[in-house]
């Protein structure tokens, strides 16, 4: 037979906290709290048409995390036939356009025989082609090493989408910040649309990543 432990909550070794507490059956944890799938760190759900950017600034005090893991939910445009892109700072939120390594391979389907194209650009961290305003984008970006000064970043994504033709559409892609300040910590990173805004109710959550 076996034992049951009953408590209130778990405290850190400093015990100035619990970051671990419990109602009932209903354990919440802080957000001191490291968890091996990752960790919320931030997330945005856009109220309303009015919303041109989301971005994550401040990447710095995440430093407790190797990685950062961006999932895309739901994620609209209000304009038809778009592009779903991203830009990252290396200082405050002063965005770069330029010196990028973006590569993506797009595969689409309509009913007839699939088709395969790639995806390259020089201004982008990421790069959507043709998203449309009648599908959800999903799919998700991890940017690997967003506190080290050593190396550059990398990024990987993949992500699905309707296009505007009423394909469905996957794209697998990878990229990295390709200056020679490359190396420098990320600071911010932000997501956006070519043209217009993101339709209420686009959300994209932002995840912390530990490997030890």
């Amino acid at each position: 037979m076996g034992s049951t432990l009953k408590v209130d909550n778990i405290v850190g070794t400093s015990g100035t906290s619990a970051p671990i507490t419990l109602s009932g059956d209903t354990a919440t944890l802080g957000t001191s709290v490291i968890v091996p799938g990752g960790t919320m760190l931030s997330s945005t759900t856009v109220s309303g048409t009015s919303t041109q950017y989301i971005s994550f600034t401040s990447l710095g005090n995440h430093s407790a995390f190797n990685d950062l893991k961006f999932i895309f939910s739901q994620v609209v445009p209000i304009t038809d036939n778009v592009e779903f892109v991203g830009e990252v700072a290396i200082s405050g939120t002063s965005y770069l356009t330029s010196n990028y390594q973006c590569v993506g391979q797009r595969t689409a389907y309509n009913g007839g025989s699939p088709d395969t194209s790639f995806i390259g650009t020089n201004s982008r961290i990421i790069r959507l082609q043709n998203v449309g305003n009648d599908g959800l984008m999903s799919g998700e970006l991890n940017l690997y090493s967003h506190n080290n000064s050593t190396h550059k970043k990398i990024a990987t994504w993949t992500t699905g989408h309707r296009e505007n033709n009423d394909e469905i559409v996957n794209v697998t892609g990878s990229s990295c910040y390709d200056a020679s300040d490359g190396t420098n910590p990320l600071t911010a990173i932000r997501f956006f649309f070519s043209s217009g805004n993101f339709a209420s109710g686009s959300t994209i959550t932002m995840y912390g990543i530990k490997i030890s």
